[in-house]
């Protein structure tokens, strides 16, 4: 019997990429849960945490007069859904953090379906594999504030225009995106939105508009309205506070970003933070991407339709966002899907080869046996740790970073053609597999590992927490900060049942203390000669030794080295 045989194609881009992608998601998930509640907040994070904390004790922190404005609708009505971790896990920085996950995960889907649009599937791994080594994924995707989301909502706006079909259910959750993200996100994502509209261009252009599009924008403000609403529900109000409410929020999305990008733009650009903040996001990409950007604008002229546009797109977008965030990073974070996608078409090839990409390979090679050298002698240094900073060194730096130090050699060691288990199982199929693999596990040593389990030397979260034990115990008449107001992370570690007082100078510590017999006073230390005045001005003693939180003459250092965030706490009495 006659039996036609087909050949086998065994290209690269042929290749069943299932096992790959799985092994990208799976590794993206540990680097995002790895040793997640050992780090104490961070400043961007104590928003988010102090907000679940209200929720739990049931305040309502949708109120007019709330004393931390939101930044954006998203971040405050993702806490209802973070209320859930907290409610099984307990308030910690694990619960408070977890589910930034979600848009983390849905951000690296977005870019790799993306980029397999554009270049293909092994430039779809290597943008996977090189968005989960980047530092911008590794640090917001392990943060409280979900501020990844706001990358995550605008790749998928871009992932809905690329559709080849633009049927009315896809252009439907296209506008849904849209429109949502404007009133929830506000500035920040009205400035990221004409890079993505330009990236996509070349693909929407022929089916955008049509005559469903009509009927399907007014769906898409329909459900981002519905939802906004159904979001801000509290109960015991009337019905009719939901306008206020809408539009206190709408007001508070805008105003803070707003008003910087019109009346501080100048100031801004400046200060230049934007121009470093895009090589934070990208690091240790900056090499390849920059490389790519500069043989791309050398080769313009070469370049497909889609290559230009997305080119276009991801400068339009880096000098619209730098308006605004360039001195708050986290608002930047939608530059970092396309420049990464720019970054993997460049190393893969699939946009233009410049002459000088084969020094780019061999210096990001021996950059990444460098540094996997130092990963793997910390176990071997680890000693004279206890030598220097008289104590242990913590774990997780001693064992796991060696591994991934290992491991990072080892993916260039084994990395020795197409046949390899480095290049068969990443997917990449390249020269370059190896030292794109080495970099992540090197990021993800420093990143995800070294740099939290040093979080345990910080004395903030300790100071806090003492500050609200001895508020629960003393019962002092209020909590007063003098001559500084309360951060949200402060609040939320001091966990205190009733409210904190923000004395601004004498006068308001006068006020503030009228009537009362005891008080817990926080202040920096640079402000301590000032109180000790008016405590022997107005009749005020500090506690005995044992009310009083001491630690070297009653001070905690921790934060910047100017002496800033330098804090004593004082229970003080009438004499």
């Amino acid at each position: 019997m006659d039996i036609n045989h087909t050949e086998l194609d065994l290209s690269p881009e042929s290749i069943p990429l299932r096992r790959s992608v799985w092994l990208i998601f799976f590794s993206a998930a540990a680097v995002l849960l790895l040793i997640l509640g050992k780090n104490p907040l961070l400043g961007s994070e104590g928003g988010s945490a102090e907000s679940i904390r209200l929720l739990l004790d049931g305040k309502d922190i949708f109120a007019v007069d709330r004393t931390f404005p939101p930044d954006s609708f998203i971040q405050l009505w993702l806490c209802r859904i973070q209320m859930l971790p907290a409610l099984l896990l307990g308030n910690s920085e694990f619960s408070w953090r977890v589910f930034s996950m979600i848009p983390a995960l849905l951000l690296l889907s977005g870019t790799m379906l993306l980029t397999d649009e554009i270049f293909g599937r092994r430039a779809m791994c290597c943008a996977g594999w090189m968005l989960i080594g980047s530092y911008g994924f590794i640090y917001w995707g392990r943060n409280a504030g979900n501020y990844i989301f706001l990358a995550a909502w605008s790749i998928w706006c871009a992932v809905l225009l690329y559709r080849k079909n633009f049927p009315f259910i896809v252009q439907t959750l296209f506008f849904f995106l849209v429109f949502s993200g404007s009133m929830w996100w506000g500035s920040h994502f009205i400035l990221a939105l004409p890079g993505v509209i330009v990236a996509a261009y070349p693909r929407w252009k022929g089916n955008f508009f049509s005559r469903y599009t009509v009927f399907s924008a007014l769906a898409g403000v329909a459900g981002a309205l519905m939802i906004s609403l159904l979001l801000l529900w509290h109960p015991g109000i009337a019905p009719v506070e939901y306008a206020l409410r809408f539009l206190h929020q709408l007001k508070c999305s805008f105003l803070e970003s707003f008003a910087q990008t019109c009346y501080a733009p100048l100031s801004a650009f400046d200060y230049g933070r934007h121009l470093v903040n895009l090589p934070r996001l990208i690091f240790p990409w900056i090499l390849p991407a920059g490389f790519t950007v500069y043989w791309m604008i050398r080769k313009y002229k070469e370049l497909s339709a889609e290559h230009r546009f997305l080119l276009w797109g991801a400068a339009v977008m880096f000098m619209l966002t730098g308006v605004f965030p360039s001195r708050r990073w986290q608002f930047q974070l939608c530059q970092l899907p396309l420049f990464i996608m720019i970054a993997s078409g460049g190393v893969t090839g699939k946009t233009v080869v410049g002459k000088y990409q084969d020094i780019m390979v061999m210096t990001m090679r021996w950059g990444a046996a460098v540094a996997g050298s130092f990963a793997v002698s910390v176990f071997v240094v680890f000693p004279l740790w206890d030598m220097i900073f008289n104590t242990s060194m913590p774990g997780w730096i001693m064992f796991a970073i060696p591994v991934l130090g290992l491991l990072a050699l080892g993916a260039l060691v084994f990395d020795t053609g197409g046949t390899s288990a480095v290049e068969k199982y990443s997917g990449m199929r390249g020269s370059w597999s190896g030292y794109i693999l080495a970099w992540t596990c090197l990021c993800i040593a420093v990143f995800a590992i070294g740099i939290p389990a040093l979080g345990e030397y910080r004395t903030g979260k300790p100071f806090w927490q003492k500050c609200g034990q001895l508020a629960e115990q003393a019962k002092p008449g209020k909590v007063i900060f003098f001559n500084d107001a309360p951060e949200a992370q402060a609040l939320c570690y001091m966990d205190v049942s009733g409210r904190v007082y923000n004395a601004e100078n004498e006068e308001g510590f006068l006020r503030e203390s009228d009537g009362l017999k005891t008080a817990l006073v926080i202040l920096h230390c640079r402000d301590y000669p000032e109180f000790q005045k008016i405590l022997e001005n107005s009749g005020w003693k500090t506690g005995e030794n044992g009310d009083v939180i001491h630690e070297e003459g009653h001070l905690y250092l921790f934060g910047n080295k100017s002496g800033k965030n330098i804090f004593s706490a004082y229970l003080i009495r009438k004499k």
